[in-house]
């Protein structure tokens, strides 16, 4: 992990197999009821913000909730894992059949059998079209999904279709993004810039990296490798002069020098980060930051410590309530003021042997913190 104060990118690095994700429209997971965790033996189930399992532990792995399902892998009795969607009350909408799948956003997801082309499916599980040409897929978003139409590994050319399987915006480009705000980024010769849902280029090709447009504005990076933001016509908003940027909500967390913190959109600065690492408010009153002691605290939106630090691990807050680990094993649910709801529980997830507190808590990230969201399970491959 880097050794500086702000988190934001490295939100990334420290909880980057956390997230699981489509889009900016992910804020709707933040409202889900149920939230994916892990065992000590590395099965996933659901659990409720009160601390009651709904769902037992019994997947290889869960996704979080959204459009009140959730993508679940499973091994079969000869090893390989396939993919399905469970219901709120565990029932499946659709057994584990898929050799790939993405979660559903905007109502829609994309399930790939073996030997077969991404197919597009609605919320009963109904296939509404084929995507033949298709070499990879990715989550629909505001109408559209990114598709990997023509080229090859070497060229590849993405475009977009439609919810009726029709090529929306034709692959032109080398990469692309989601669709957020109505614009989406594309990048052609080494550059970036956004187009429309019609296709037609709003903002040129300009920047060296993007991330996607939130409450009318976008954090950019120019050619001096600076970030700052710019508005729908491309006009900048806020200098192009700090190391690192995230958009959170109505702020932006920034470092710029050796100093961290969050910024408003006039640039002015609203809390200085004295820390270690610190998480996105994310739409919650509170945020996680770490001092450098590596413990977890929470500060408000006046940079004041409300929970004092005392956690080995802290998730964002959501609904009112967070996960924290005190010893980094056992976790429990706090509410805001930082009282236990919820009594210890060894509910833990597994990764490289390296245990963490219950995950999918933290997609409430998301809905202020979209840029992450390209560490999703948000596409499929043509497998025929």
């Amino acid at each position: 992990m880097r050794n500086h104060k702000l988190t934001t990118i490295i939100l990334a690095a420290v909880f980057a197999f956390l997230f699981v994700g489509c889009g900016p429209s992910s804020e709707k997971a933040g409202k889900a009821s149920l939230f994916p965790f892990g065992d000590a033996a590395g099965k996933t189930g659901y659990v409720r913000l009160d601390g009651k399992i709904v769902v037992e532990p019994k997947f290889v792995y869960g996704h979080v909730f959204r459009d009140g399902l959730a993508l679940v892998e499973e091994a079969q009795e000869d090893g390989k894992i396939c993919l399905g969607y469970i219901k709120e009350n565990g029932d499946f909408l659709l057994k584990p059949q898929y050799k790939d799948a993405t979660q559903f956003n905007d109502g829609l997801a994309w399930v790939v059998e073996e030997g077969g082309c991404p197919k597009a499916i609605d919320t009963k599980g109904n296939v509404l079209f084929e995507a033949k040409d298709a070499k990879h897929v990715r989550c629909f978003s505001e109408g559209l999904a990114a598709a990997w139409l023509s080229g090859d590994l070497f060229n590849p050319r993405w475009g977009f279709l439609d919810t009726k399987g029709n090529v929306a915006i034709e692959p032109f480009y080398k990469k692309v993004a989601w669709f957020s705000d109505g614009l989406a980024a594309v990048e052609k010769e080494n550059h970036w810039g956004f187009i429309d849902t019609k296709g037609n280029m709003v903002i040129p090709e300009q920047f060296y990296e993007t991330k996607p447009f939130h409450n009318g504005l976008a954090v950019v990076k120019d050619p001096s490798f600076r970030w700052g933001v710019i508005d729908k016509t491309g006009k900048c908003v806020i200098p192009f002069e700090y190391s690192e940027m995230e958009a959170d909500g109505d702020l932006f967390m920034v470092k710029k020098g050796d100093k961290a913190g969050w910024i408003d959109k006039d640039g002015n600065w609203v809390i200085d980060a004295p820390w270690h690492v610190a998480l996105p408010f994310a739409g919650a009153n509170l945020a996680a930051v770490k001092n450098e002691d590596c413990y977890w605290g929470f500060i408000n939106k006046k940079g004041e410590v409300v929970i004092d630090f005392q956690y080995a691990y802290a998730c964002p807050f959501t609904g009112g309530k967070a996960i924290v680990s005190e010893d980094g094993i056992w976790m429990r649910i706090i509410d805001e003021k930082g009282k236990p709801v919820a009594v210890k529980s060894p509910m833990l997830f597994s990764l490289n042997d390296h245990y963490y507190p219950q995950q999918e808590v933290q997609e409430s990230a998301m809905a202020n913190y979209p840029s992450v969201a390209y560490l999703a399970h948000n596409y499929c491959k043509n497998v025929r």
